[in-house]
Protein backbone atom coordinates (compact mmCIF):
# COMPACT_ATOMS: atom_id res chain seq x y z
CA UNK A 1 0.00 0.00 0.00
CA UNK A 2 1.51 3.43 -1.23
CA UNK A 3 1.78 5.91 2.00
CA UNK A 4 -0.21 8.70 1.74
CA UNK A 5 1.55 12.38 1.47
CA UNK A 6 0.20 15.15 3.56
CA UNK A 7 -1.83 17.61 1.77
CA UNK A 8 0.04 20.81 0.69
CA UNK A 9 -0.08 23.76 -1.32
CA UNK A 10 3.07 25.56 -3.41
CA UNK A 11 2.85 29.53 -3.14
CA UNK A 12 5.90 31.56 -4.09
CA UNK A 13 7.46 34.02 -1.55
CA UNK A 14 9.27 37.33 -3.60
CA UNK A 15 11.16 40.15 -2.37
CA UNK A 16 10.42 41.71 -5.19
CA UNK A 17 7.63 45.04 -4.80
CA UNK A 18 3.72 44.04 -5.94
CA UNK A 19 3.99 45.42 -9.07
CA UNK A 20 7.52 43.56 -10.07
CA UNK A 21 6.23 40.27 -8.61
CA UNK A 22 3.11 40.74 -10.67
CA UNK A 23 4.89 41.26 -14.07
CA UNK A 24 7.36 38.45 -12.93
CA UNK A 25 4.32 35.98 -12.34
CA UNK A 26 2.59 36.74 -15.80
CA UNK A 27 5.93 36.55 -18.04
CA UNK A 28 6.84 33.02 -16.59
CA UNK A 29 3.00 32.16 -16.54
CA UNK A 30 2.94 30.89 -12.97
CA UNK A 31 -0.23 29.37 -11.93
CA UNK A 32 0.10 29.47 -7.92
CA UNK A 33 -0.05 31.65 -5.17
CA UNK A 34 2.75 34.43 -4.97
CA UNK A 35 2.94 37.22 -2.16
CA UNK A 36 5.47 39.77 -2.18
CA UNK A 37 7.59 39.91 1.21
CA UNK A 38 9.32 43.55 0.42
CA UNK A 39 10.24 44.07 4.17
CA UNK A 40 11.96 40.23 3.47
CA UNK A 41 10.32 39.06 7.14
CA UNK A 42 9.87 35.76 5.74
CA UNK A 43 13.70 35.60 4.13
CA UNK A 44 14.89 36.39 7.81
CA UNK A 45 12.72 34.64 9.59
CA UNK A 46 13.92 31.31 7.34
CA UNK A 47 16.80 32.25 7.33
CA UNK A 48 16.32 32.28 3.26
CA UNK A 49 19.89 33.04 1.57
CA UNK A 50 19.85 31.06 -1.52
CA UNK A 51 16.72 31.80 -4.27
CA UNK A 52 15.11 29.47 -4.65
CA UNK A 53 14.53 28.23 -1.32
CA UNK A 54 11.70 25.14 -0.71
CA UNK A 55 10.20 25.55 2.56
CA UNK A 56 8.27 22.12 3.70
CA UNK A 57 5.08 23.29 6.18
CA UNK A 58 2.29 20.88 7.60
CA UNK A 59 -1.54 21.80 7.24
CA UNK A 60 -0.46 22.24 11.09
CA UNK A 61 1.85 24.96 10.61
CA UNK A 62 5.34 23.01 11.52
CA UNK A 63 8.21 23.29 9.22
CA UNK A 64 9.16 20.03 8.21
CA UNK A 65 12.26 21.41 6.18
CA UNK A 66 13.77 23.85 4.94
CA UNK A 67 15.49 23.18 1.10
CA UNK A 68 17.66 25.45 -0.99
CA UNK A 69 18.06 25.53 -4.42
CA UNK A 70 15.52 23.92 -7.07
CA UNK A 71 15.68 19.76 -8.42
CA UNK A 72 13.25 20.69 -11.66
CA UNK A 73 13.56 17.11 -12.25
CA UNK A 74 11.02 16.55 -8.93
CA UNK A 75 8.11 17.77 -8.68
CA UNK A 76 5.99 18.94 -5.08
CA UNK A 77 5.06 15.18 -3.96
CA UNK A 78 8.83 14.15 -4.59
CA UNK A 79 10.30 16.80 -2.48
CA UNK A 80 7.85 15.81 0.37
CA UNK A 81 9.46 11.73 -0.30
CA UNK A 82 12.57 12.97 0.21
CA UNK A 83 12.59 14.03 3.82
Amino acid sequence: MPTLLPPFQVIGISADPVAELALYVKEQQINFPTYSDPSEALIEYFKISTYPTIVGVTPEKIVKFIRPGYLGSLNPSQYLQTF
